[in-house]
């Protein structure tokens, strides 16, 4: 009977962050059109972002090249299972500002990944002596997405009404925002 009552223990996987190449341009296409037919949370679908590699390349090297910008990937056994970055903003009087992404490959939601990923791009910001600020915006029934935001510091300053259409149907998306806090806070 004791041995009926005892849960087996919750596994996480292995995750392995690091920051994108060049070279990972074809791989994160792909992810991206798998997530995309995984989740309508996303603000694009199936057809993913429409971008060649080229063009994802150029993407890679801009970010990597940028000083309050970062594009991490996560991989669990090889497999590329979250992309998250912050891109800063480019303008003089904006690059205190970063836009928080985030998605995880719908196998591997509620393992702990995608905290380990916003854990990390925070701790990018930080560091970072730029960023001051990030924001994000998610569907206001992503239930599980703003409570993870939350419980890293988000707070909710406005919606936007009927943002995203999909299938005849509109969604409110909120928009989330986190001071970042500095070494020596």
């Amino acid at each position: 009977m004791y041995n009926e009552l005892v849960k087996k223990p919750i596994v996480k996987p292995h995750l392995q962050i690091r920051k994108a190449k060049l070279s990972d341009a074809q791989i994160i296409l792909d992810y991206l059109l798998v997530i995309g037919s995984e989740s309508d949370n996303l603000t694009f679908g199936a057809e993913g972002l429409g971008y060649t590699v080229e063009e994802e390349t150029k993407t890679i090297d801009t970010i990597s090249k940028s000083d309050n910008s970062v594009m991490l990937l996560g991989f669990v056994d090889e497999q590329l299972v979250s992309v998250a970055n912050l891109s800063g903003k480019s303008r003089e009087r904006m690059k205190h500002y970063a836009t928080l992404g985030i998605s995880v490959r719908k196998s591997h939601w509620h393992q702990g990944i995608g905290k380990a990923m916003m854990k990390r791009l925070l701790a990018f910001a930080k560091k970072n002596s730029i960023l001051e600020m990030i924001e994000l915006e998610v569907r206001s029934d992503n239930q599980h997405a703003i409570h993870l935001y939350e419980s890293l510091g988000f707070k909710q300053v406005g919606i936007m009404p009927k943002l995203m259409k999909i299938n005849g149907s509109t969604y409110d998306t909120l928009v989330m925002v986190k001071e970042c806090e500095k070494k020596n806070d």
